[in-house]
């Protein structure tokens, strides 16, 4: 399998270098396009260079991508070095999805009553250990085929609303799935595999950015697209693939929102399989927060039962101690804070707790 590789450069040009140089360790690749965005002119060999006297922004290169005699391109933000190959993780993730676009870095649509806030960055999926579907694949690096891109330029030519060009990968991800039903695809990435390069132009750093990216999101949803990430087929295969790391991620990624449906599933989740104590006693943490006591008391109860070091065992008894404070049991909660003193003996906020309870 041999690909073709675009990059497309804005007052960075100081950056394509070392963005070339990782590019050339991708033995996957086959071809280097270099689009030089007005105003640069700098020339490299062993690239195909293409110059342009406008700024024809992020749009431009999908339409270079129709050009190339491969079947898959790749496109590269000129604020990025990879510092490893990754091409046997993309031909892994195309041979377990074809009609996926694959990139490194997700984001999940969070559904919310407000529109401006359904991109949002707190909802990102990036340095994955292991393949995951996501919403929508950014920008910087991802890999297409060329029926995305026709699906792409055929949304555009159909569409009446003004044109963002800044936000190709959106137009991209989610007019493709509009077409052929199938969410966006992570591989797995460590930091060690990349190097961020400097982004002063960056459109992450234009106070609108979100507010923009979210209304075309909210176009979309109004044209009939929705997560399908969030569907009972996808999220099974996203659990499947990353076991029980799914269900830790699946935690810091939804629950700060408080999103009943999510958290159901991830009971389900931890009562069915045989998760690590440690991802118990974070959930029940979470639940402790969210001020869902009762059920975060049923998790701590459920570390307390299993062979967990004495430590954590502490820990848990330390937090339902604090709960049973809360909720005026205070038997209960002197109990729990002298059983938590038991297993760490230094432990100071329990040790205060007990000081000021009066029965």
């Amino acid at each position: 399998m041999k690909i073709d590789a675009i990059v497309l450069s804005y007052k960075r040009e100081g950056n394509l270098p070392k963005v070339i140089k990782g590019l050339i360790k991708q033995s996957i690749i086959d071809k280097i396009y270099v689009f030089h965005n007005y105003p640069s002119k700098k020339k490299f060999n062993n690239c195909i260079n293409i110059y342009s006297d406008s700024n024809f922004r992020c749009i431009a290169r999908h339409a270079i991508g129709l050009l190339t005699d491969k079947k898959y391109v790749m496109f590269v933000d000129d604020d990025i070095e990879l510092k490893s190959d990754l091409s046997e993780k993309i031909k892994k993730a195309v041979k377990y999805d074809s009609k996926a676009i694959i990139g490194l870095y997700g984001i999940n649509v969070h559904y919310s009553s407000n529109n401006n806030n359904l991109y949002n960055d707190k909802y990102r999926c990036e340095y994955s250990k292991y393949l995951r579907y996501v919403d929508i694949v950014k920008g910087r690096v991802h890999v297409v085929k060329k029926e995305h891109l026709i699906f792409l330029f055929d949304y555009l030519n159909k569409m009446k609303d003004k044109l963002d060009s800044t936000s190709d990968d959106l137009y991209l991800n989610l007019a493709s799935q509009l077409k052929n039903k199938t969410p966006s695809l992570i591989i797995p990435l460590d930091k060690r595999e990349i190097k961020e390069l400097p982004d002063s132009f960056g459109l992450n750093k234009r106070s609108d950015h979100t507010k923009r990216r979210s209304r075309l999101v909210n176009k979309f949803i109004k044209n009939g697209w929705k997560s399908l990430v969030n569907t009972k087929k996808y999220y099974l295969i996203n659990k499947k693939l990353g076991g029980s790391n799914f269900i830790i991620d699946n935690i810091k990624l939804h629950l700060e929102d408080n999103n009943d449906l999510i958290l159901n599933k991830l009971f389900n989740d931890i009562k069915i399989n045989n998760v690590p104590n440690i991802y118990i006693y974070n959930y029940a943490g979470i639940l402790k927060r969210k001020g869902s006591y009762p059920k975060s008391l049923k998790y701590y109860k459920r570390v307390l039962k299993t062979k967990s070091e004495d430590k954590l065992k502490g820990l848990a008894c330390y937090h339902m101690g604090e709960i049973y404070l809360r909720t005026n049991k205070i038997k209960k909660a002197n109990s729990h804070l002298k059983s938590c003193i038991k297993y760490i003996p230094d432990h100071k906020a329990a040790k205060e707790l007990l000081k000021n309870i009066v029965f």
